[in-house]
């Protein structure tokens, strides 16, 4: 069995498609081909699926649950990218060697049939949606290096969409109401939510939370260990060396939960709070983000 794959994606080049409503990426094949996939693959019983939506610290948690999977903080070669369902090669994936943390930002509909048939453990990873579209800002403008013009236009645009369904995986708000859904209809699910907040104010705590979870046996002293290694300084560089590829690593900016409060007009944050509001009563996570920077007690 492969114990790695090489990352093969260049997110620049990879695609937004309509799909019945939905907007998602589009790598290697179609969508028409992708999707029913992603949906009839085989789930491993040791397998954990790793759900967030978009800038909200997929790679930052990818790397803690591979640690607690494999009992070990150090860094493995294996990349997020090589198992991440929406842009990787689901043969390639059936490839890899246990255990595997499979990553996603498919609304929860969409993703495989098996992890209720054998009820996988999900691990869903949220983060205060003013900063999700910061950091979106960002990533675009990492992509657009020479065009500021272009940039701009992005940024307007972004803006404009992140709060429809416009936006990739329907948007924070679209994704959050898909995970409430999920949650409704299949009680007996295995899940965990971790916010980037609470995982960025107390990382150690979080980390035993998340063995508990997995039912890994570990000591404080690991915990501690793992905490450390996955800091946002350390798993940069580290992510660096490992990248052989020597693709442009772009998801990492500052690892500061507040940044947002830096970008975000007054105008903007209270057009959150509105929203937030509106979705409180059928969506929990929005409220939570609700006139603060933290959310809420849990």
């Amino acid at each position: 069995m492969a114990t790695r794959l090489k990352l093969e994606m260049d997110y620049s080049k990879c695609r937004s498609v309509d799909h019945e409503g939905t907007r998602l990426p589009e790598a290697y094949e179609s969508l028409a081909v992708h999707l029913p996939k992603i949906k009839a693959m085989e789930i491993w019983d040791d397998d954990v699926m790793l759900c967030c939506y978009p800038k909200s610290g997929t790679h930052w948690l990818y790397r803690v649950l591979d640690m607690l999977q494999r009992g070990s903080s150090e860094y493995c070669e294996r990349n997020l990218e090589s198992t991440h369902l929406d842009i990787q090669r689901i043969e390639l994936i059936s490839e890899l060697a246990s255990p595997r943390v499979l990553a996603t930002h498919m609304p929860f509909d969409l993703l495989p049939q098996q992890i209720k048939d054998k009820r996988t453990k999900l691990v869903h990873v949220y983060r205060n949606p003013r900063a999700v579209l910061v950091s979106y800002y960002f990533m675009v403008n990492a992509f657009i290096v020479n065009d500021s013009q272009a940039f701009r236009n992005k940024a307007i645009e972004l803006e404009s969409d992140f709060f429809s369904e416009k936006m990739l995986y329907r948007g924070w708000f679209g994704y959050m109401d898909s995970i409430s859904t999920f949650q409704k209809d299949n009680p007996d699910q295995p899940i965990i939510h971790v916010s980037y907040e609470e995982m960025t104010m107390n990382p150690m705590a979080t980390v035993k939370k998340l063995a508990e979870f997995l039912e890994k046996t570990v000591t404080p002293v690991f915990c501690a260990q793992v905490a450390e290694a996955c800091g946002f300084k350390k798993q940069k560089q580290a992510e660096e060396s490992l990248n052989s590829e020597h693709v442009p690593l772009k998801f990492y900016r500052k690892g500061d939960m507040n940044d947002w409060k830096n970008h975000l007009t007054v105008a903007l944050d209270e057009k959150f709070d509105k929203i937030l509001l509106e979705r409180a009563k059928i969506c929990p996570f929005s409220a939570k983000y609700i006139g603060s920077s933290l959310p809420h007690d849990q």
